[in-house]
């Protein structure tokens, strides 16, 4: 049936006018339902200022902030951070962008220091997009004071204090009496003035005074539901439902909102309706929605009758910021489904509107993102029984055995319930022996379909053990599909278990006069009963990805975890596997594995026994961060705190800490602080700083039985990215001080002696030598050599086993000495070289259009030159809404306009190594393609102090993560050497390679900027001191386009069906990478010795390095093939 699909003796009959009158005033006169409007404020009540009270100017003075809101709606007063000698009387000011004063307050009841508020008489409204100023009178001065602290937007939505860069200064000030407007700023001074901001009242799509053609049609009496698809220009939150009713539209009405794939995102019942008119129903909690995104708003009609306008969403409905979508191109409107309540609706007849609304709050903010659904049920919403009813009319008890792959809580029990099942039902739920563990009786069901109970107290559950579901029938008649449960449903984590290979069969029932334990069973049959499930996280990720001894354990809670992978690739352990710790035991099994990583999480009680029997057996565990349940098998005392960016020392006289240095190192992140039991030995100690050792250790290992486990009291994958990163509560911030636009670089969340917040320095430049990140990762991948029994084979970090290589780059504003340069290196490189080999000196230029002809250009990388673009923000903060449409999308397509045949470019440096947040620059940079990016920068020269090193503790080009650890497809490679940071050359060039080559074994891609911009330019002396220490001592020079495409084809290459005989070890290798050194260890977890290697039968030629402390037979130029190594 398709509602109102006019039948033949149908006739619609229009109401009169005077009723449509009545109506209206009716309408009208009817009381709103009242709505907490939220508030927003531009600031964070824990925001403070590096500056309370400036201490240098009492004058009285007017302070403000230029700030525009998304969205329409009221300013409710103004707010001002108060320091402890900001006294006297402060007035707080609104004002258009113009200086027309729109309200003033007077601030009362102060408290000594902190956030002041005040609130005007009549609230102001604003329009979106427009720019305001508020501001306060402090008639003493002594103002709060960040500086620089406007120079970048301060995005808090629908608020945004606008950047100063491109509003013409903020942080305004005037010197004088209360009530001067203030207009001018000084460096984009942040003094902390804020606003109240409430948006404009909720819209509806249509008005209470609208009505439809036919308020309730007579030829549909089905049930049904009803909706409407509509978008939003504007993020913000749906607070319920509205329909119009018609006199017969009777009986309970549920409303729902769906996203477009019929998601059902909240419902809620229509209570204390009245008989006709607009119905509204609030959902528990407002559900955020994401701008010009489709949504569904429905209701359910239990018995038809419903209003109806033929072909009314045909041309849609525009309430700005509320569209009902055109049906004529949305794929219909007007949108229905029969059945029960709770059943998606998308059929579409006719565009029709069935007078469904929605009540929406814009706010401009993005909704959250939200976590992965932790509910489970063992049925899909949407699933049916063969036989609804059943002729039995007995009173009966009938159920479901269920077991969960993971440990968690058992909230309720649902059944599926046909038109002759009635009476009152109770939910059940038992242990498998019979124990009562929770019921509860259903309320406000509906007549067929699937039907819900919550118990008062959710029931915790363990993985892997058998429970019984079970409803109460009173009058039989329940739901039946014989032999339905004969194999079992599997609907992960939870799973009905198959009758066929289960003791007792399943689908179980009792008959009883009153709810009993179901434990007979007849052909398995399934009686629809369900349970709903939480897990205590996110559940896990289904899968398991890549193959080899060792198994990277992640959580999907913790992204962190998933750059683990990122870590092992970068150490070239080849062979591994990933998958999230929820599937060990269920889908994945430890058996086939050596060696487990376990990134930072809470395991189960479960899982914490299984991992203790595998390494019992002779498993390697290394736990990052471990959680309390696992120290007994770490032979760890429980943590006496945590104790954040501190130092580590390793062991270096014993494997796993030999080869690694033998200098403090930091981490960053919070460590537990632990000590040891008898039995297990440190690795390396905890330091509170660079040379005070604690009692706690860093680092652990100890036997047990036949296996090894290894803990690591921080979280190695989050230090890594951290160090390498910066510190990311320092984004946005100039700490540097730089008077050199932009505001915030990369460097500046390394620099820590900002003069509104002095701290120590990031990473330690009195060790800025060392890389620290790198050492600490290589650690770990010691720890794997030393505890896998099974052999495992390595890829080198660069061709040919060089332990260093050059990256050459410059600058071009635009580079009109580039010519010059590549020329001589084209003379500087040797006769005959292989560009693909890295024989010839080659640099990148990152150049404005106009620094080469296209000519030229096309000319230059045909002989292997990368040739690139040098996005320019000019020299200005940007922010995540302007960074790609300002800037690379338009400047991209002037690059390839200007330079046709040239590649689009895949690596970046942006003038000025503008870098305004932590992540936003690299996901723009990918979405264009460029997968390197360069502009970690060291630098400035004040900082520098001429001190060689790696200031983010890595000499390795490495893929970013986002603030919550979410690896990034664009790799960071940091700029150690400029023109512009008062570096000496060639110390800086010969301290990094003598640390490359030499014992210490700092490993790594330097890179250099050498800017072309004249000849000679600043950079041709660095440049060419560079180049020769690199050719004395063997050392490529390459263009980072080179070592972005050597990245992917090391990636890309497979180390596969590793085996282990105990003394023959034998895998198989594929790989694009040209020149890759393979690595096969020489000894073996019990001490053989490798005789000899062969690939494909055939004996291939090694050279025995030592590298870290542990020893590898290398085949350099490794080619394809199934390669043997035979060890005593």
């Amino acid at each position: 049936m398709t509602p109102s699909k006019p039948r033949p003796n149908w006739v619609a009959r229009q109401p009169r006018a005077h009723a449509l009158a009545l109506l209206a005033a009716v309408l009208l006169a009817l009381p709103t339902t009242a709505r907490t409007q939220p508030t927003y404020t531009l600031f964070a009540p824990t925001s403070t200022p590096a500056v309370p009270s400036v201490t240098n100017d009492f004058a009285p003075v007017e302070l403000g902030v230029k700030f525009q809101s998304d969205i329409e709606g009221d300013i409710l007063g103004i707010r001002f951070y108060k320091g402890p000698a900001n006294t006297g009387t402060h007035v707080g000011s609104l004002w258009s962008a113009a200086g027309a004063r729109l309200a003033f307050a007077t601030f009362t009841g102060e408290t000594a220091s902190g956030w002041q508020e005040v609130t005007f008489s009549t609230p102001v409204r604003i329009s979106a997009n427009t720019t305001y100023v508020a501001s306060y009178h402090a008639p003493g001065g002594a103002y709060g004071f960040t500086s620089a602290g406007l120079a970048s937007a301060v995005d808090s939505p629908p608020l945004h204090a606008l950047a100063g860069a491109t509003s013409g200064g903020n942080g305004v000030f005037t010197y004088g009496a209360a009530g001067s407007f203030p207009s001018t700023s000084f460096g984009d001074s942040n003094y902390w003035v804020d606003v109240v901001f409430r948006p404009a009242e909720p819209v509806t799509l249509w008005p209470a005074t609208a009505t439809p053609a036919v308020a309730s049609v007579t030829n549909d009496s089905d049930p049904v539901e009803l909706g409407v698809k509509f978008k939003t220009n504007v993020s913000g939150n749906v607070l319920g439902v509205r329909f119009y009713k018609g006199a017969a539209n009777t009986g309970t009405h549920v409303g729902s909102l769906w996203s477009a794939n019929g998601q059902r995102l909240a419902f809620a019942t229509f209570t204390s309706e009245t008989a006709t008119g607009w119905q509204e129903v609030t959902f528990s909690a407002p559900v955020a929605v994401a701008a010009n995104t489709t949504y569904v708003a429905s209701y359910h009609a239990p018995v038809g009758a419903y209003a109806f306008d033929n072909g009314g969403l045909a041309s849609g409905q525009d309430t700005p910021p509320l569209f009902a979508l055109p049906g004529s191109t949305s794929g219909g409107n007007g949108v229905f489904t029969y059945g029960a309540a709770g059943s998606f609706p998308s059929n579409s007849f006719g565009n029709s509107n069935y007078w469904v609304d929605v009540v929406f709050q814009a706010t401009g903010a993005l909704p959250p993102t939200q976590p992965p659904d932790n509910t489970f049920r063992i049925f899909a919403p949407t699933a049916t029984p063969g036989t609804a009813t059943t002729p039995d009319t007995a009173a009966i008890e009938v159920g479901v055995k269920f077991r969960a792959d993971v440990d968690g809580q058992v909230t309720g029990v649902r059944f599926y319930k046909g038109s002759g099942n009635n009476g009152t039902h109770v939910g059940n739920l038992w242990s498998a022996t019979g124990q009562p563990l929770a019921t509860a009786t259903f309320t406000n069901e509906t007549a067929v379909g699937w039907q819900e109970v919550t118990f008062s107290s959710p029931v915790a559950i363990t993985a892997g053990t058998t429970y019984v579901a079970s409803y109460f029938a009173p009058l039989g008649g329940y739901s039946f599909d014989s032999n339905g449960l004969a194999t079992g449903v599997d609907a992960p984590p939870l799973h009905a278990l198959p009758g066929a290979t289960t003791s007792g069969g399943n689908g179980v029932f009792a008959y009883a006069s009153s709810s009993t334990f179901p434990n007979g069973s007849h052909q398995n049959s399934n009686y629809w009963v369900d349970v709903v499930f939480e897990t205590y996280g996110p559940p896990p990720r289904p899968g398991i990805h890549g193959a080899g001894p060792v198994l990277v354990a992640t959580a999907p809670g913790n992204p962190f975890t998933d750059y683990l992978r990122e870590i092992l690739e970068a150490e070239g352990i080849a062979a591994f596997a990933t998958t999230d710790a929820g599937n060990l035991g269920v889908s994945v099994s430890l058996n086939d594995y050596k060696v487990l990583v376990l990134g930072e999480q809470t395991l189960s009680a479960t899982q914490v026994t299984l991992i203790t029997h595998w390494v019992t057996a002779g498993g390697s565990l290394i736990a990052l961060r471990p959680a309390a349940n696992l120290q007994s098998l770490l032979g760890l005392n429980a943590s006496q705190g945590t104790q954040a960016n501190g130092y580590i020392l390793v062991n270096d006289t014993q494997a796993p800490g030999t080869g690694i240095t033998a200098e403090t190192m930091q981490y960053h992140g919070l460590a537990d602080k632990r000590t040891i039991v008898t039995g297990t030995r440190t690795v390396a100690t905890l330091y509170s700083d660079a040379t005070t050792a604690t009692t706690f250790t860093a680092v652990s290992q100890r036997t047990v039985g036949s296996g090894t486990a290894t803990a690591f009291m921080y979280d190695l994958a989050k230090s890594v990215i951290y160090t390498r990163q910066g510190n990311p509560a320092w984004q946005g911030q100039n700490r540097d001080g730089s008077s050199i636009g932009p505001g915030a670089r990369a460097s500046d969340m390394f620099y820590g002696n900002a003069s509104f917040d002095p701290q120590p320095d990031w990473v330690n430049l009195a060790k800025v030598q060392i890389p620290q990140a790198d050492e600490q990762q290589r650690l770990l991948a010691n720890v794997l050599h030393q505890t896998s029994t099974t052999p495992l084979p390595r890829l080198w970090y660069f061709p040919n086993a060089k332990k260093a290589v050059v990256v050459m780059t410059g600058d071009g504003h635009p580079g009109g000495a580039t010519t010059q340069r590549w020329n001589q290196y084209l003379a500087d490189s040797p006769t005959g070289c292989s560009v693909d080999d890295w024989e010839c000196i080659r640099g990148t230029i990152y150049d404005y259009v106009g620094g080469l002809s296209a000519t030229q250009a096309n000319n230059y990388v045909a002989q292997g030159f990368e040739y690139a673009l040098h996005i320019n923000t000019g020299c200005a903060d940007y922010t995540a809404n302007t960074l790609d449409p300002n800037f690379f999308t338009p400047q991209l397509a002037s690059f390839a306009s200007a330079f046709p045949a040239v590649p689009a470019p895949v690596t970046n440096r942006t003038h000025c190594i503008a870098f305004s947040d932590w992540s936003t620059q690299p996901k723009v940079s990918r979405l264009h393609g460029i997968r390197m990016d360069t502009n970690y920068y060291y630098w400035p020269d004040y900082w520098v102090q001429d001190r060689p090193g790696l200031f983010t503790g890595s000499g390795l080009a490495m893929r970013f993560a986002d603030l919550d650890g979410t690896p990034l497809d664009v790799y960071q490679l940091a700029t150690q050497m400029t023109d512009e940071s008062g570096q000496s050359y060639p110390l800086h060039i010969d301290t990094l390679l003598g640390n490359a080559l030499g014992t210490k074994g700092y490993y790594g891609a330097f890179n250099a900027n050498m800017h072309v911009d004249s000849q000679p330019s600043a950079g041709s002396s660095g440049s060419a001191a560079i180049i020769a220490s690199a050719k004395r001592d063997g050392v490529p020079v390459i263009t980072a386009k080179q070592l972005l495409e050597w990245l992917d084809a090391r990636e890309a290459t497979q180390v596969s069906t590793v085996a282990f005989t105990g003394t023959v070890l034998t895998f198989n290798l594929t790989s694009p990478a040209r020149n890759l050194s393979l690595m096969v260890p020489t000894r073996t977890t019990t001490g053989r010795t490798l005789l000899s290697v062969t690939r494909a039968g055939s004996a291939v030629t090694t050279v025995t390095r030592t590298i870290k402390g542990v020893d590898f037979a290398f085949i350099d130029g490794a080619l394809a093939g199934t390669y043997t190594a035979t060890y005593n």
